[in-house]
């Protein structure tokens, strides 16, 4: 009778977090936090990497998918300016990580009332979705987080 009561708690308990989507806050970045967003010619040339890298953090998910955004945002930049910068700002991000002082910004800001590094579940995958989708974001960017984050 005990296993049956067991069996039937965790039964309930797996439902009710399949059906559960925590809200998120309004997404806000801002850009290329306490690092230039570009050279003088070209001010903004590595921002939209700075931006498509804020709007992981702000739905987060596990450690593995935080080292991912990392990495994507070393990769846009490498694209666009070069290795060297592209490394500085990995190294300082990943640095970062173990200040003491924390931005706003940290990993998975954006939800109200959910835990942080958990995995995204499925609806709430499709929640963020939508709500990228109300971004003002180019179909390019829009289709990029979907790609890469699988969303």
């Amino acid at each position: 009778m005990k296993s049956v009561l067991t069996f039937l708690l965790i039964l309930i308990s797996g439902h009710a977090k399949a059906d559960y989507t925590a809200e998120l806050h309004a997404f806000e970045g801002d850009g290329c936090t306490l690092f230039s967003e570009g050279t003088s010619a070209n001010p903004n040339l590595w921002r939209h990497c700075c931006d498509l890298h804020d709007i992981r953090y702000w739905f987060g998910g596990t450690k593995d998918d935080e080292l991912e955004a990392d990495q994507n945002l070393k990769s846009c930049v490498g694209e666009v300016a070069g290795t060297f910068l592209a490394t500085v700002m990995y190294t300082a991000i990943r640095a970062g990580h173990y200040s003491p002082i924390k931005n706003k910004y940290k990993w998975g800001w954006g939800w109200i009332n959910r835990e942080p590094w958990l995995p995204l579940m499925p609806s709430e995958r499709s929640y963020i979705t939508k709500q990228i989708d109300e971004l003002n974001l180019s179909l390019e960017a829009r289709e990029k987080l979907r790609v890469d984050y699988g969303l």
